[in-house]
């Protein structure tokens, strides 16, 4: 008797779902996409020259990385030419720059943002990068880097605030002050996201690889365990000691088992990116001026002898342009 009601509940569930995705128009865009593809073969085999997505409704968009399409084609197509070629290339990209800016207008944050070359030239998309400053305030909501001679079009990406290490990292629309900075790398992120730099971002180079070096601004172990009458009751004596020698951005890999167990604890805990973090974050000088900004490209997205970059805005107007 139970067996026969679930089996009813079971096929009354199926109806319903069945029922409410011809409501909203499930059969009518199967038909829609149906009617695109002229070949369904060519799907079956891979052999199909045309991009066909299909997404469940419950599938989240993928995040999309920089828009490379043609950039080997066309960076070779630029590697084969001559001087003279590549010259009168560069004068023609400058030239369409000039047009554009005169047809779109001049974007009105261009006296608060420049871009430089920094390391363009780098034959490796880890270690390539350039440099946005600001003189005003700006956000870069909808801003992006292309490469007027390969066509790469990247978008700047979002960043965490504050970076937390071993956890999902919440990131938002970069806004600049005046003084800040933006390095933004070709490749991925060591730390699995973009984010600003703080001073206890240093902690992070003792086991990842960043280019450009991080900043070694961390608070120095005597900051955090100052010679006090309450120090020492509390970690002992050979713990302050201990603490003074520690190195800046250093977290022990070994602690001495001779210390007390509450300054092993403390040093555990205290020394270390989340540690320092936890202990600095609301200090008024926690965070630096330089954002990392990763757009996540496996492959080098500006030339490495000569290229032609712009940043735009938010409207596709240029901000900043450089030419080498």
């Amino acid at each position: 008797m139970v067996r026969t009601v679930l089996w009813w509940v079971l096929i009354g569930m199926v109806i319903l779902l069945a029922g409410a995705w011809l409501w909203v128009g499930g059969a009518s865009r199967i038909v829609s996409f149906v009617k695109t593809i002229t070949n369904p073969l060519d799907i079956i085999w891979g052999t199909s020259t045309s991009t066909y997505k299909v997404a469940l409704p419950w599938q989240l968009p993928i995040p999309q990385g920089p828009d490379i399409e043609g950039l080997a084609n066309e960076g070779e197509a630029y590697e084969n030419m001559s001087a003279e070629e590549r010259l009168d290339e560069m004068q023609r990209q400058y030239d369409s720059i000039q047009k554009d800016v005169t047809k779109l207008g001049r974007s009105p944050y261009a006296d608060k943002v420049s871009l430089s070359r920094a390391a363009a030239t780098e034959a490796a998309a880890s270690n390539e990068y350039l440099v946005i400053d600001a003189s005003g305030n700006v956000s870069l909501a909808g801003w992006s880097l292309m490469s007027m001679l390969t066509g790469a079009i990247a978008p700047i990406p979002l960043a965490a605030t504050v970076y937390e290490h071993g956890t999902l990292n919440n990131v938002r629309t970069v806004s600049l002050e005046p003084g800040e900075s933006v390095i933004v790398i070709t490749g991925f992120s060591p730390a699995g996201v973009s984010f600003r730099e703080n001073r206890c971002t240093g902690y992070l180079a003792q086991n990842l690889s960043f280019e450009p070096s991080l900043a070694n601004a961390c608070p120095s172990p005597a900051e955090s365990m100052s010679l006090t009458d309450q120090n020492l009751l509390r970690y002992g004596g050979d713990c302050v000691d201990y603490v003074q020698t520690l190195p800046q951005c250093t977290y022990p890999t070994t602690i001495p088992v001779s210390l007390a167990p509450a300054c092993r604890i403390y040093i555990a805990n205290t020394f270390s990116y989340n540690g320092c973090v936890q202990t600095h974050r609301y200090d008024s000088n926690f965070m630096l001026d330089t954002w990392r900004l990763y757009l996540g490209s496996p492959v080098e997205l500006w030339g490495n002898t000569h290229d032609v970059i712009r940043l735009l805005d938010e409207n596709g107007q240029t901000v900043d342009s450089i030419t080498y």
